[in-house]
Parts: structure tokens; sequence; C-alpha cells
């Protein structure tokens, strides 16, 4: 695993072209970006293209960005630009090919940026998910992440049934105290993002 670099060092090193500092910068929005592109769309392939191709343009123009929130609002215009593209292309939105004025309006607009927050709530999310320490976040990891049962987990990692448990319930409340801290809207954000990938937070119960 690659070691996090603070962020001056990574700017400057990132402004050289150096492969382990877009990495980094890779990591800090994929998922973000993932999510925010395919909340508009509804293609996860696609939405993969769109992102692939945004890092594409960000490693091309590398010397230009000077802190974190500049290369975020580069990747995040160059991908809403991708699904105005993509509206504006497809042979399957009649409405919008009928009335391009659509595009853009104030509920395309307000749809675009829940997206945005959503996606920075899921950054940060996974940012806290990192977090938790130990057996614990390595379960969480593979049940969010990668979808594994609790028996799929007990198999892989050479554990009981009921400690897997232990150690997602122990994550899950890990999790909790942390999105509380961020205050309540954060809170009520990332808990229907988990609830669309199965997890429910704020239930004692996890089987």
């Amino acid at each position: 695993m690659l070691h996090p670099i603070q962020e001056d060092e990574l700017m400057a090193r990132f402004r050289r072209n150096d492969k382990q500092a877009f990495e980094q910068v890779f990591r800090l929005f994929d998922k973000a970006l993932h999510y925010y592109t395919f909340k508009r769309i509804d293609d996860s392939h696609l939405a993969e293209d769109i992102v692939s191709e945004c890092f594409m343009k960000l490693w091309v123009r590398h010397s230009n960005f000077d802190g974190l929130p500049a290369i975020k609002a580069f990747l995040y215009k160059t991908a809403g630009n991708a699904v105005v593209d993509y509206w504006r292309t497809t042979q399957h939105n009649v409405e919008l090919i009928a009335e391009p004025h659509l595009i853009g309006s104030s509920r395309d607009a307000g749809e675009d940026e829940r997206a945005k927050i959503e996606a920075e709530v899921l950054r940060e999310l996974n940012a806290e998910i990192s977090k938790i320490p130990g057996k614990a976040g390595l379960v969480f990891r593979l049940y969010y992440f990668e979808k594994l049962t609790t028996g799929e987990i007990a198999e892989q990692m050479g554990i009981a049934h009921q400690t897997v448990l232990n150690h997602k319930t122990y994550a899950i409340r890990f999790i909790r105290t942390s999105l509380f801290k961020k205050g309540i809207l954060f809170t009520l954000t990332a808990h229907c993002i988990l609830l669309r990938a199965g997890l429910e937070l704020f239930s004692e119960l996890v089987s």
C-alpha cells in the first residue's frame, strides 16, 4: 500500500508528473466521481469510461493545478460536460433531443448539484471507512466494497461466523459515531448511500 503524501508535497509532485502522486489523487476522487457520473446517466460501464477519460485529461493537464480543490473542480466539470454531451447525442432521450433547451435547466442543475453533494459525502464516507481499525476494517470493506456475505468473509479470513458479525457490528458503530460528528445532514445522506448498498447503518441487528 502506498503511503499518503501530504497535500503540499502531493501537488508539487503531481505537477512534476509523478506517478505515485497521480495514483493518490485518483484514489481520492475516483469513487466519488464515478458515483456522481452514474447518478446522472444510470450506466455503470459508461460512467467508468467517462471517469477514465476525466483522469486522462487531468493527467495531460497535470502542470495546471495549484491545489486539490482545483483538481476536484476540473474533474466534476469535465464529467458534467461529458454527461451533457451524452444526453445530447444519445438516441434514447427523446425529450432532450426534441427540446435541447432543457439541458442545463434548473431541474437538471438541481439534480447535478444533488449528485455532486452525494458524491462528496461518499468520498468522505470512504475516508472514514479507511479509519476503521484492525480486522473490523477489513471485514467492513469486504462486506461494503466486495459485497461478500458473512459466510464468505469468514471463510476468506479463516475466522468464525460470529467473529465476523462482531467485527461488522463494531465497524458499523465506528462509522455511525464518525458520521454523527459531521452533522445530521451529512449523516442522513451517508445513511441513504449505505442503504442503497444494502447496509442498515442505524440497526442494532447485523446479519
